[in-house]
């Protein structure tokens, strides 16, 4: 997709601007006119919603204005008691809100996988899913020049990870409180890797130079070194590719 800023005109401005009057950040006329205006509210928008902060709509600020709807939270009643408020679940909702910036060939896979994980009593929380390149960069910081050094993280920069282009997600196993236990003997991340796996996901445990064990993605064949030649063209061109 094309990237929007100042001086671009058109429908696809106006509904920037229309968004963005719905979310709060603009306060002028959708009128189709990306000016300065328009520019410092998606900045507001980005600051937000932790992007990398230029001004511009590119593919990342824009699956972040534009997110797929999830699907509707169902709560079984019996038909003569109503409660006064749907009953929701935090966790599957902030899965569900990460999982629906992904492609959606990698969130159906991740979906099963945490299904059939509840299924067999490991609860499991997705902590990333679509990381813009400015955060990968941040994320590579830490351990060589962010504390705690020598702790490193990633050795991917921005643009060497699946994350940039919404074809990977992290996750952790939580406790029996529901707390994150990122300690990797706990056998629910060996069985959610299984899990993982019996579905078509690709496990980082499985890496030999650089063991990433929250980490899952669907590739299809397609390279990191692809998924940049064709990140101008916008995630759409990188995930028509993936099947």
């Amino acid at each position: 997709m094309p990237t929007y800023k100042q001086g671009s005109k058109g429908e696809k401005v106006k509904e920037i601007q229309a968004r963005l009057k719905a979310l709060g950040h603009l306060a002028g006329k959708a009128d189709g006119k990306f000016g300065p205006g328009t520019e410092k509210a998606v900045k507001a928008f980005q600051k937000a919603e932790g992007l990398g902060v230029d001004g511009k709509v590119g593919p990342n600020t824009w699956a972040a204005l534009f997110p797929p709807a999830p699907p509707p939270e169902l709560v079984p009643v019996t038909p003569s008691v109503q409660p006064a408020e749907p009953v929701l679940n935090p966790m599957a909702r902030l899965n569900e809100q990460r999982l629906a910036r992904l492609h959606p060939a990698v969130a159906i896979r991740a979906r099963a996988m945490i299904d059939l994980c509840a299924y067999e009593g490991v609860a499991v929380l997705v902590t990333q899913g679509l990381r813009t390149w400015e955060e990968q960069d941040a994320l590579y910081a830490i351990g060589r020049t962010k504390p705690p050094i020598g702790k490193i993280v990633t050795k991917a920069k921005g643009g060497q990870s699946y994350h940039n282009f919404g074809l990977a997600f992290d996750i952790v196993v939580l406790d029996s409180v529901g707390k994150a236990d990122w300690d990797t003997r706990h056998p629910g991340w060996m069985r959610a890797a299984e899990l993982g796996k019996s579905v078509g996901l690709e496990w980082g445990g499985d890496w030999t130079s650089f063991k990433d064990l929250p980490h899952f993605q669907f590739t299809a064949g397609l390279t990191i070194a692809q998924c940049r030649d064709l990140y101008p063209q916008g995630l759409a061109a990188i995930w028509e590719k993936v099947r």
